[in-house]
């Protein structure tokens, strides 16, 4: 048996654990399956699709205030004890954590009561750890780590439902903390259940507290960075501030997205980076640290999502990111984390990441003052992109041109926060839309380095093929898959390539 096949014979034989396609945050959007046509034709209209998008998921929120009233009122009730509040989540959920940590560092100075975790560490903020969201331990070892006590409450966010680190992480703090721990997800439990026999556990555990928002499917098939982290962000952020009036908060954010100038500007961002990106070109954002967390968010979930080469270490040899970010007056990478984290950040040392996750490497991804001026030194066709929140603005200089994006929110607000976060979603989606870099509406560069994203890859092929009135067994496509992977360049869309090699 060659070594393909004894890999492929490993998967099938647990690939119902990795099946998700069920899950309504795994499925195509019905309103966005042109949109890659439209980023190239009609990006106006692709725009509007996105933005429908975003707006379906908010109004479907609004239907649950309900159910979220208890959380605000815990949540309250422990930072008004002393105690601290985690919020643990992996991949776009951990990332949408350490943003809130920093939002709420920034609005309460010198306050340590919100610590956000991220599967990896806050090197993942830079570069996914795929492995290290599938051991249920990780998530215990991490709040033990982060010197979690009794009297804290642990709220697990992920947009699935179905993490390991996150499910491991809450089931611990259901045993060790004297509050309830909730976990936040965008399925439907009995689909949930189902699909995912680690997701019965917490669904079914009196101790843990759930709280399903089920917002439908991404605009982009699969990519939670998108509607779903975007909620659940807000819920988070929320429960924070002690806000119940939901409804009203997304009816706000609802009329800033349908705003024709923050339309006509976005229109014009996404075209100036996607010709300039056309043209072989590079860019680097230079920002103020307010600004940080979210822009290398966003720039950071490029890589996995479309394939795109993640930011550059200078430690490691390979090639530049299309595109970077520069803190304005950090002096160095550890100065530049502790600016946009609001502390110093918190790598993590252990031995199943062989350094990938540790202090060193986190060192060589320099986002400091000077990372824009090296990157223009070594790339010939290299734009500086300057980002600044204004009293009622953002003010993006491209180059020669001058965008403004009105904004009605104050700027340390969770509106503003969430507002920009959707922003840039939409802008970097639709970039790499006219890249070529997704196709209908389904991630077609999706690397499958692990088991869900193997399905997953499995799955969107499944989709292309459907168009063309065809289908293939699981199994077939699957011993394909395992056949051609390691041989797609880096340059190749493995889904497009798995098509290809079935409609041979």
């Amino acid at each position: 048996m060659s070594n393909s096949s004894s890999e492929c014979q490993k998967f099938l034989s647990v690939a119902d654990q990795f099946k998700l396609g069920l899950l309504m945050t795994e499925m195509q959007h019905p309103l966005t399956k042109d949109l890659s046509t439209l980023s190239k034709t009609d990006l106006r209209a692709a725009i509007d699709l996105c933005n429908e998008a975003d707006v379906g998921a908010l109004n479907t929120l609004k239907r649950f205030e309900k159910n979220l009233l208890p959380l605000i009122e815990e949540v309250s009730e422990t930072l008004k004890a002393g105690a601290r509040v985690f919020f643990v989540g992996c991949g776009a959920t951990g990332r949408l954590s350490l943003c809130l940590e920093s939002w709420w560092r920034r609005i309460h100075p010198g306050n340590n009561q919100v610590r956000g975790l991220l599967a990896g560490g806050d090197l993942a903020l830079i570069q996914s750890l795929e492995k290290a969201e599938d051991f249920p331990d990780f998530g215990k070892r991490h709040l033990l780590e982060a010197n979690l006590k009794s009297s804290d409450l642990v709220i697990g966010i992920t947009e699935g439902g179905e993490t390991s680190y996150v499910i491991g992480a809450v089931k611990f703090a259901s045993e060790f903390c004297e509050k309830n721990p909730y976990i936040l997800y965008c399925n439907e439990d009995p689909i949930l259940e189902m699909v995912a026999k680690r997701s019965a556990e917490f669904i079914r555990e009196e101790k843990i507290k759930n709280i399903s928002i089920p917002i439908g499917p991404m605009a982009l098939s699969g990519s939670t960075r998108m509607q779903a982290s975007s909620v659940l962000q807000l819920v988070a952020g929320l429960a924070l501030l002690g806000e119940k009036n939901i409804a009203s908060i997304c009816d706000r954010l609802i009329t800033q997205l349908l705003s024709p100038s923050r339309r006509d500007e976005l229109e014009k961002l996404i075209t100036l980076e996607s010709d300039l990106y056309l043209r072989d070109g590079y860019l680097t954002y230079c920002c103020s640290p307010e600004l940080g967390m979210t822009i290398l968010t966003d720039t950071t979930e490029r890589a996995p999502t479309f394939g795109v080469v993640g930011l550059e270490n200078k430690y490691e040899t390979g090639p530049h990111a299309l595109a970077n970010i520069s803190i304005e007056n950090g002096e160095s990478a550890e100065d530049s984390f502790k600016m946009i984290l609001g502390r110093a950040a918190h790598p993590l040392e252990w031995s199943d990441f062989n350094g990938r996750a540790g202090s060193k490497r986190l060192a060589g991804f320099d986002l400091s003052e000077k990372n824009a001026g090296s990157r223009e030194q070594a790339l010939s066709n290299h734009c500086q992109v300057n980002v600044r929140r204004n009293s009622d603005h953002y003010q993006i200089n491209f180059g020669e041109d001058l965008l403004k994006f009105p904004t009605p929110f104050n700027a340390d607000s969770l509106l503003d926060l969430i507002d920009f976060k959707m922003l840039l979603n939409t802008h970097s989606t639709l970039v790499m839309g006219r890249l070529g870099r997704f196709e209908s509406n389904v991630m077609t560069w999706v690397r499958p380095n692990n088991y869900k994203l193997i399905d997953r890859t499995i799955r969107y092929a499944s989709m292309l093929l459907e168009r063309d009135k065809l289908s293939f067994p699981y199994d077939k496509m699957a011993e394909v898959l395992f056949k051609i992977k390691l041989d797609v360049s880096a340059d190749e869309s493995v889904v497009e390539k798995l098509v290809s090699e079935l409609k041979k």
